[in-house]
């Protein structure tokens, strides 16, 4: 039998022609696709004028000054209080205390114009991120309080016991602190508990900025402007700042700044975008979902949370409440603060805290004045915004967020009554608890219906949860029952 005639056709270069024109076609594909990116891009509709775009820079400024201000008081604080050495261990140190009044007094000052300023920048809805920098604005008022407590503990513990501060002399003098019979009844929180409240605001702090850098990057993408710049842009913000974290997070910060550019794109019409938008947003969770599911049971998310600014997620309705009612608990909370702590009383009202960092104001001044309009103002805002969302996705957590609202307007009725001599201290004192108690449960409803939100989004990721909620800056004391309760609930394996 004579041989089949060779054709010239091997498999192995049919095989080659074929991967050569997958190839092409990919080619092809990819360059079809960026050609259709731009010309969706130039041409889209929706782009800022130059009026939107000055309210955006002013916005973006505010957020860098809080930022500056952040870290030039914390700078001159630390050049005011002397080294822990310089006492000898066997003698107190000599604190700068009228400098450090001042630093506090004239930074207070500070505070109120910027909060003033915020307050009245326009709420712009196509910029989008003014209540990021009011929630920063509250973050660091917070982070200042918590400092300025632990610096009157130490100052006043070495006055009393004539030596340098260390934890035991802390401790030794905050339990005489706790027991002492005071005129003023509201205590400062423990130690411990303020060490993890200031660890608590600064991760929230942290998350808050680079949702600034985000958001303002987004919006300068989707004016045309290069990544290069944006990147400089955004870089000058985070390594001009307290937060360290931030400076690890530039390139994180930019590639969620282009994806709020898509997605800017995307609520504006783009038909590129319409088809990209769900694809790259799906992406990262699914990668971050996988890396959560392997730690999920093992890892303590609550001693060590897991930054989730890589998992991807849109600004929903959700979102958006909760962000307002979360940046309501924190004005609440610092308002608390000032109306505690913040007010003269009588010269024996405090016989150990003989020396106050926290600057000191008459009730019916200038300044409580100032902070009274001022929640007053963000009360309204919270209320406005929670009440104008759609409610039919939410409307468990609209109804407990407009009754977190109600019972901020409470706590502050009780201190406009006191403030205007109408009630006694003991009696403000004793309303203010019922108040705060009250505000406290609603707190908690909120906070649970984010966490079953966070939970079903995520797939039932526990570590995604924990460590979005506490990136939000919720209290170790709010959160810990949640994730003990949702531990024991959890199905046996």
């Amino acid at each position: 039998m004579s041989a089949l005639p060779k054709t010239g056709h091997s498999p192995w270069k049919k095989l080659g022609k074929v991967i050569v024109f997958f190839i092409i076609a990919i080619i092809i594909a990819i360059a079809g696709i960026k050609v259709w990116d731009r010309c969706s891009f130039y041409f889209r509709s929706g782009v800022a004028d130059a009026a939107e775009a000055a309210r955006e820079k002013e916005l973006w400024l505010a957020a860098d000054f809080l930022s500056r201000d952040y870290v030039a008081v914390y700078a001159d604080i630390k050049g005011a209080v002397p080294s822990p050495n310089d006492g000898n261990g066997n003698k107190p140190r000599k604190f700068n205390l009228a400098k450090l009044q001042k630093i506090s007094a004239d930074f207070a000052r500070q505070l109120r114009k910027r909060k003033e300023q915020l307050l009245q920048l326009a709420d712009d809805a196509d910029i989008g991120y003014r209540s990021d920098v009011l929630r920063l604005y509250s973050l660091f008022v917070k982070q200042l309080e918590l400092s300025y407590m632990n610096l009157e503990l130490c100052v006043n513990a070495e006055a009393k016991y004539q030596r340098s501060f260390d934890s035991d002399l802390g401790e030794k003098f905050y339990e005489l602190y706790i027991a002492e019979d005071r005129e003023r009844e509201f205590k400062y929180p423990d130690i411990k508990t303020r060490t993890k409240e200031y660890e608590r605001s600064y991760a929230a702090l942290y998350r808050t900025a680079f949702w600034c850098m985000r958001e303002h990057g987004g919006f300068r993408l989707y004016q045309g402007d290069s990544s290069a710049d944006v990147r400089s842009d955004l870089a000058a913000f985070a390594n001009y700042n307290q937060l360290q974290d931030l400076r690890e997070d530039i390139e994180t910060a930019l590639s969620d700044a282009q994806f709020r550019c898509l997605e800017r794109r995307f609520e504006h019409g783009s038909s590129f975008a319409a088809l990209w938008y769900p694809i790259i947003k799906a992406i990262p969770e699914i990668i971050v979902q996988s890396k959560l599911s392997a730690v999920d049971k093992s890892h303590d998310f609550l001693a060590e949370p897991m930054r989730v600014n890589g998992y991807i997620i849109g600004n929903s309705r959700e979102d958006r409440m909760w962000n307002t009612a979360n940046y309501l608990a924190l004005c609440t909370d610092n308002f608390l603060w000032d109306i505690k702590f913040s007010v003269k009383h009588s010269a024996d009202a405090d016989k150990l805290l003989k020396w106050r960092m926290q600057p000191q104001y008459d009730k019916d001044g200038a300044e409580m004045k100032f902070y009274g309009e001022a929640f007053s103002s963000d009360i309204q805002l919270c209320q406005r915004d929670i009440a104008a969302e759609a409610s039919s996705t939410c409307p468990d957590l609209q109804k407990a967020s407009l009754e977190l609202c109600a019972a901020a307007n409470n706590i502050l009725a009780v201190w406009e009554r006191f403030s205007q001599d109408q009630i006694s201290y003991e009696t403000f004192f004793q309303e203010l608890q019922s108040k705060e108690q009250a505000f406290a449960a609603k707190r908690q409803t909120v906070i649970k219906k984010r966490w079953d939100y966070l939970y079903s989004y995520s797939s039932g990721s526990r570590g995604y949860t924990i460590s979005s909620l506490v990136f939000d800056g919720v209290p170790d004391a709010a959160l810990k029952p949640l994730a003990e309760q949702q531990q024991d609930n959890a199905p046996a394996q």
